[in-house]
């Protein structure tokens, strides 16, 4: 037996009598051991004891609403955080391997934890607490002169009125949602935000943690969820969100109150957001003039190519995009923001006429009238549907074949 073999059957059994000692073999703390784990490693950042226990008591099956402490607070020789319910000090484990110890049924036997409903746990206590927890100017900023960062008490401000698990519900649902599948009732929680003032209440939030960067992606993601059943509405309003935080971004990033004195008068009056909130703040502005109807029709511009753009693509989850331009550059995109994503792919010598994602997403292809196919593209060039092979066609009236991992052409 080897040495690092020997090391993780000692290390295993160093934690299966912790646990033992801790948990022990009854069904109950079993049951309530591997809930509360699966809290903890579904997290998407981890949380302090006091937020993790504000989740849970609004997780959708009440015989789920216990404190946490009862498992963990008995666990700080394998946790951070767990000692007297702190308030500041998060929950994470001091060991990498304990949480792989975990997630392993080979390795942990009776203490194996899956993180299979947890995800649904953590989208419904988020959205229960975005309808319990938002409301207007929850920070209670007295002047719209002021840019946020000018605000001398910011952070205090923040930390008062904005608790740990109400920062981590709005910055989070999305995802939690994205991992879950389908259900009328999730649905008809993500309807009571996107559709009332409650959008504005949670945009205002993310405005002061300045956390908007993620939201117009996020709502592509949930309009794509709620699309899959009857809940179409629902949909166009997460897609009307997009392109209301794509608009005013910028504006509202930089002063939270201009999300409301700015912000929602200046949106298209047949926009939903619009029609949905202009009468709930009726003493906010009137634009008299000019007062454009419906959203641009252009969404995004993307700028950066040096010379005419030949060829675009998008990838298969519709989050980026690939183009491909006569300043012999192959380029990527965030298609929600409207950013280049890293540097320009280089190395073509001319033209890059044809680009492709694999696809499964991983892998670009890109065709070059320097004669050339590349392994991020290819003139007129296509994956095969398992994403093995690359073919191309090129003027010099040739189809090839190619092998997508190694670059090299298949057959003659």
């Amino acid at each position: 037996m080897d040495r690092d073999s020997e090391n993780g059957r000692l290390l295993d059994g160093m934690y299966h009598a912790i646990l033992e000692n801790v948990v022990g073999k009854r069904p109950i703390a079993l049951k309530r051991f591997r809930s509360v784990m699966q809290q903890v490693l579904s997290l998407l950042e981890p949380l302090t004891m006091q937020a993790l226990n504000a989740m849970r008591n609004v997780f959708p099956d009440k015989k789920d609403h216990y404190e946490v402490d009862i498992i963990l607070g008995f666990m700080g020789s394998l946790l951070s955080g767990v000692a007297n319910q702190s308030t500041t000090v998060l929950v994470r484990p001091l060991h990498a391997s304990f949480y792989e110890f975990l997630t392993d049924a080979s390795r942990s036997g009776s203490y194996y934890v899956a993180g299979v409903d947890m995800h649904r746990n953590l989208a419904h206590a988020s959205l229960q607490i975005l309808q319990r927890d938002l409301c207007f100017n929850i920070c209670n900023l007295e002047s719209s002169y002021l840019c946020n960062c000018e605000v001398t008490d910011m952070e205090k401000r923040i930390k008062t009125n904005i608790l740990l698990h109400l920062s981590y519900s709005c910055q989070s649902w999305m995802k939690h949602l994205e991992c879950t599948p389908f259900g009328t009732d999730l649905a008809l929680q993500v309807k009571s935000i996107l559709g009332s003032e409650r959008i504005l209440f949670w945009l205002e939030v993310l405005s002061l943690l300045d956390a908007l960067g993620s939201v117009a992606a996020g709502l592509a993601s949930t309009a794509r969820w709620l699309q899959e059943k009857a809940f179409g509405d629902t949909a166009a309003l997460a897609r009307d969100g997009m392109k209301f935080i794509r608009t005013f971004a910028s504006a509202i990033a930089k002063s939270t109150p201009h999300l409301y004195i700015s912000a929602v008068p200046m949106s298209p009056s047949n926009s939903l957001i619009s029609r949905m909130v202009i009468n709930k703040f009726y003493n906010s502005a009137k634009v008299v003039v000019g007062h454009t109807r419906d959203w641009p029709s252009v969404e995004v511009e993307l700028k950066g190519h040096t010379d005419f753009v030949r060829s675009v693509a998008f990838s298969p989850d519709g989050t980026r995009i690939i183009s491909g331009s006569h300043d012999n550059t192959v380029r990527v995109w965030d298609a929600e923001r409207g950013v280049q994503i890293g540097s320009p792919l280089e190395g073509h010598t001319d033209w890059a006429t044809s680009v492709a994602f694999s696809p499964d997403g991983t892998k670009i292809i890109s065709g070059s009238h320097d004669k050339t196919v590349r392994v991020w593209d290819a003139e007129r060039a296509a994956f095969s549907p398992d994403g093995t092979k690359i073919t191309s066609g090129s003027w010099d009236k040739t189809v090839r074949v190619w092998d997508a991992e190694r670059g090299m052409q298949i057959g003659s």
